[in-house]
């Protein structure tokens, strides 16, 4: 038989059994699940150790053939808890083609994409503080009669709260969307785990997500290390951080120095709603500095931090923005500042060109003024640093001491 005939079906439970005893028992295992796309070939099982359970994918490439065993597909396996699965097929709903993903609607879905946690709950709070003044004024204009500079605030007040409202119907929309993911992806979890074969079949409209979400699986590429996926009811730190990254394969990465190898540890990936990019934040270990990612922006270097009449730091301006708590993706137990080119190139010798992303053909302000001449800085880039104008625009990156 060829595999191929076998993925447009969705066989039922029903006949599962029986149909399972007539094929080469080779083929498939208790809580397979083979599919493929263009050509290549997958696995999918949950695996039992340790009283662990365990859910292995493996790609078997596409000239596996279709007498094969799981047990001769080797060439590349990843191994995830099952809490782990769940959070990376949800993350997958953020990346796969939004019309290729019924039964849900390409409004849904960017629904969900355009939904941030974290800006929700700004609104909600932003609401209620104008809320609160709102009934200030009136209470203060119930009194002590009409005055048109509370009327003037008043309108003020009444027109940002109809804004927010605005911008909540929006939210909202996504928070429901994304409700519904969870559910659907929570089901998929538990049918994976129970059903010892099953095809998900791409001509069925209610099967087209988990046959897409399945065949763009990468397990390396899931949210970690944030306040979403960690929870809000306790106190994060860059060590649970890291932990909770550890779970994702290719979380550590290593470079090797002159003299000695340099380890660095993923502390946090997080998708940023604004822009659909993701975000990356990792810590060298040699000297536990977290190294954020690039900024969205580019600043001249007066934009970027404002300094004392000695030249010394006086306030960081881009890496406390918006844009910069996006690029550190949120982290708030520690300041984040820009680097001093020391800072660079110690890291540099540590291997951040090859371990961070974005590094390649961008310069990076650093926050070092030359010593003679201060209407320039140091910058940096992968293959030297030099000096730059500071009225000059270029990238922005922030580091945690």
């Amino acid at each position: 038989m060829k595999l191929s005939f076998f993925l447009g079906v969705l066989m039922s439970l029903a006949s599962l059994n029986s149909w399972c005893q007539s094929i080469a028992p080779s083929l498939f295992r208790p809580f397979d699940v083979v599919r493929a796309e263009n050509g290549e070939v997958k696995v999918y099982f949950v695996e039992d150790k340790n009283n662990k359970s365990s859910f292995v994918i493996r790609s078997c490439g596409s000239d596996f053939p279709s007498s094969g065993s799981r047990a001769t597909c080797t060439q590349d396996e990843s191994r995830l808890s099952l809490d782990l699965f769940r959070r990376i097929l949800i993350s997958n709903f953020l990346i796969v083609d939004a019309n290729k993903l019924l039964p849900f609607t390409e409004n849904e879905i960017l629904s969900y994409r355009a939904f941030d946690d974290i800006s929700y709950k700004e609104l909600l709070n932003q609401k209620r503080a104008l809320e609160i003044e709102r009934t200030r004024i009136i209470d203060y204009i119930n009194t002590f009669g009409e005055e048109p500079s509370a009327r003037a605030r008043l309108n003020e007040v009444e027109q940002e709260l109809r804004e927010i409202e605005n911008k909540l119907v929006i939210a909202k929309n996504g928070e429901i969307a994304k409700r519904k993911i969870i559910k659907y992806v929570d089901g998929l979890v538990i049918t994976l785990k129970r059903t010892k074969v099953i095809f998900f079949s791409k001509a069925k409209n209610d099967q087209e997500a988990t046959f897409n979400l399945l065949g763009n699986l990468d397990a390396s590429r899931g949210e970690c290390g944030t306040e979403d996926v960690m929870g809000r009811d306790k106190p994060l730190s860059i060590d649970l951080r890291v932990q909770n990254c550890a779970e994702l394969p290719k979380s550590s990465k290593y470079f090797d120095g002159e003299s000695e190898q340099f380890r660095w540890d993923l502390v946090s990936r997080r998708r940023d709603a604004s822009t659909g990019q993701f975000t990356e934040v990792w810590r060298d270990n040699k000297t536990s500095f977290v190294w954020g990612d690039k900024l969205a922006s580019t600043y001249t270097h007066d934009n970027a931090l404002s300094y004392n009449t000695d030249d010394s730091v006086k306030k960081e301006i881009a890496c406390l923005s918006d844009a910069g708590k996006s690029a550190n993706a949120h982290i708030r137990e520690k300041s984040f500042g820009i680097p001093s080119i020391e800072e660079f190139r110690l890291a540099e010798q540590h291997g951040l060109s090859s371990i961070l992303p974005n590094v390649e053909q961008n310069v990076f302000w650093s926050s070092t003024i030359h010593p003679e001449f201060n209407s320039y800085a140091f910058v940096f880039n992968s293959s030297d640093e030099d000096e730059s104008l500071r009225d000059t625009e270029h990238s922005v990156r922030c580091v945690a001491r």
